[in-house]
């Protein structure tokens, strides 16, 4: 295994330097959740892959070779930076410097490129954010009906769910700060997780069903998981109140808190990114149901000769589940669980100045024994969720995708959450060229919008297109692509 895994660390290190070729060229401050512009395209092939391991069979391509892919995010209801700080968002030469736009901002202590935050606080606040880099990876189809892949992928993730107002005032503003001393901080389901990780997968799907009416296609993924970092804290009926901004009286509070990665605070967590600190695994299921056509679709005119290339379905309906796994972290972990505990913790803030081992053994101290359980692994269930897609087909060129994200990891158990997310997105396609606009909503209230553009090999989109291009307030702002090598069957023709 050790040099297998030395590949894996090699690989790695190549993703990380193409994320800060990404980053240098890019925007500095991406979203990006799904693809959602593009997950739905026919020509999609591996891509598809992420929505829907189904997808792969029964498709136009023979072979395709995906040779970088990226997507990087963050996303917030809560903190935000006006568009008009675009400029030092793509630019500024002092990002380093993060100017908080809170109670003690002052506008001459301002550096050209400083990147200013403000905030609008609201119930339930969340965040999502993370990488993930497509590797070399490849899709055989073995014949029209069976096809199978190979992928590697880079993943980083980090939520926070379920955030209180006067939490997320706190965290801006500070625990000194008028409005958030002498308040009981009685936290509900609040959550916050991050985890970084190698994967490995092998996918298969088959056509099951072909008749006279409709195609039934079914397919599956197993992955094995490769740990590098992770952590996690959730409430579990946490009763505080912070007193003077400085002594924190905690009554009969419980919660939940584990880590696996560096404890030496001097250390950059950056320098041992690739020790490896867990193993683990995960699969994919989805299914696909297709009507075919009835041949009376209305037609455009052929001006492009594109006819011969079009799929032959009306409308076609899947459902999935993603990441339905865990790994388990056992390297320079320790998990604690506190339960009914009672103190009054003098001089609190201090804590943002200690490194996590000495928190951990600040906590056990103050708390007692009998109200701790400790343990030297934990484990962190992945950001599942169960995905609704349907396509429907105008004519030869035009479509339309509805697709739904709903996560399923429990709220109160060490786990990673992906976004809740409703699509609708319009896309015109040919075999070469397709452009599409998703319309999305996040966790039910946050309306987005997108554009997705593939020519041949190459696809560039957004989620957030207003945001990414300056043109509105930015609480997050998107950018993927990935650029692939692909052969068609010999007709030329998809295999619909």
């Amino acid at each position: 295994m050790s040099t297998f895994y030395q590949i894996l660390k090699s690989f790695s290190r190549i993703i990380q330097s193409c994320v800060i070729i990404l980053l240098f060229f890019g925007s500095r401050f991406l979203n990006a959740q799904n693809h959602l512009g593009s997950l739905s395209d026919n020509y999609g092939g591996l891509n598809n892959l992420q929505i829907n391991p189904a997808s792969i069979c029964y498709q136009p391509y023979k072979f395709d070779v995906n040779i970088i892919g990226i997507e990087a995010y963050i996303n917030n209801n809560n903190y935000y930076t006006k568009a008009s700080n675009t400029i030092n968002l793509l630019f500024g030469s002092n990002l380093n410097k993060l100017v908080l736009n809170n109670s003690k901002f002052e506008k001459n202590s301002m550096n050209k490129g400083d990147l200013i935050l403000n905030a609008d606080i609201k119930a339930n606040g969340y965040a999502f954010g993370g990488l993930t880099i497509n590797g070399p990876s490849f899709l055989i189809s073995i014949n029209k009906k069976q096809a199978f892949s190979f992928s590697v992928n880079y993943r980083s993730a980090f939520n926070i769910t379920q955030l209180s107002a006067l939490t997320s005032t706190m965290l801006f503003e500070g625990p000194s700060y008028n409005e958030v001393r002498n308040r009981k901080y009685d936290f509900t389901n609040s959550k916050f997780s991050f985890a970084n990780w190698i994967e490995t997968g092998l996918s298969y799907a088959q056509v099951v069903i072909n008749n006279n009416k409709y195609v039934h296609r079914f397919g599956g993924g197993l992955k094995v998981l490769w740990g590098l970092n992770a952590g996690y804290i959730y409430d579990n009926g946490f009763d505080g109140t912070n007193t003077n901004g400085r002594d924190l009286i905690l009554n009969n509070g419980g919660f939940n808190y584990a880590y696996s990665g560096p404890f030496n605070s001097k250390k950059s967590v950056a320098s041992d990114l690739n020790e490896l600190r867990g193993i683990g695994s995960s699969i994919d299921l989805g299914y696909i149901i297709q009507k075919k056509s009835n041949n009376n679709l209305i037609a455009c005119p052929d001006i492009f000769k594109i006819n011969e290339e079009t799929s032959n379905y009306k409308w076609k309906a899947g459902v999935s589940i993603l990441d339905l796994g865990a790994l388990n972290f056992y390297n320079s972990a320790f998990s604690t669980s506190v339960s009914n505990a009672s103190l009054n913790w003098q001089n609190y803030d201090t804590i943002f100045t200690q490194n996590l081992y000495s928190i951990d053994s600040t906590l056990k101290s103050y708390i007692g024994s009998n109200l701790v359980k400790s343990s030297s692994n934990f484990w962190m269930i992945l950001p599942s969720a169960v995905s609704l897609q349907f396509d429907y087909k105008f004519n030869n060129i035009l479509f339309l995708n509805a697709t739904l994200l709903q996560r399923i990891t429990p709220a109160k158990v060490g786990s990673l959450s992906r976004m809740n997310t409703l699509s609708l997105s319009p896309r015109f396609e040919t075999k070469a060229f397709s452009i599409a606009f998703p319309f999305s909503v996040i966790e039910y209230k946050d309306i987005n919008f997108g554009a997705a553009i593939r020519y041949k090999y190459l696809t560039l989109g957004s989620d957030r297109i207003m945001e990414t291009l300056g043109l509105q307030t930015i609480y997050g702002a998107n950018l993927y692509l990935s650029f692939k090598f692909n052969i068609l069957n010999k007709s030329g023709k998809s295999s619909f």
